[in-house]
């Protein structure tokens, strides 16, 4: 009988050793999967068709908007979790979850004015270009900038 009881107590055991283990492998690829799609996405951006040196530009080494008062190309910058547009907001990415092929990153943006939370569903083409997927739009292609 204590064979018997010392073999479940066992199998349980080793059934929640599994389970933690298991856990464990998840949360470490979801990050790496978080890493790995934040680690392409860092740079400079653009819509694809348009030409990077009509929204940056590099000034002592860094890359830079040019002055954007009036323009109309889509541009941005991302550099660790955080993303720059042209207009001086400041976007926190906070969360990147993988779904199948694609990603969805929860962002905090904020400017002198106003602060919002939103989603940002993208899937990662290649190491130089992604789409980024609008309920209004569609799919919208960038492409990275090299400078």
């Amino acid at each position: 009988m204590h064979l018997v009881i010392a073999a479940l107590r066992w199998r349980s055991n080793r059934s929640k050793a599994a389970l933690l283990l298991g856990s464990a492998l998840f949360a470490a690829s979801a990050s790496v999967a978080w890493a790995d799609a934040l680690e392409v996405l860092q740079g400079v951006w653009v819509r694809e068709r348009t030409d990077c040196t009509r929204v940056f530009e590099k000034i002592q080494g860094k890359v830079r908007f040019k002055d954007r008062t009036y323009a109309s190309e889509d541009g941005f910058i991302i550099t660790g979790n955080k993303g720059k547009g042209p207009v001086g907001g400041t976007c926190t990415i906070s969360q990147v979850n993988e779904e199948n092929d694609r990603f969805s990153a929860l962002l905090t943006c904020a400017d002198a004015v106003v602060s919002r939370k939103f989603s940002w569903s993208f899937r990662i083409i290649d190491a130089t270009h992604f789409e980024r997927f609008d309920a209004m739009v569609g799919a919208i292609k960038y492409k990275k900038c090299a400078f």
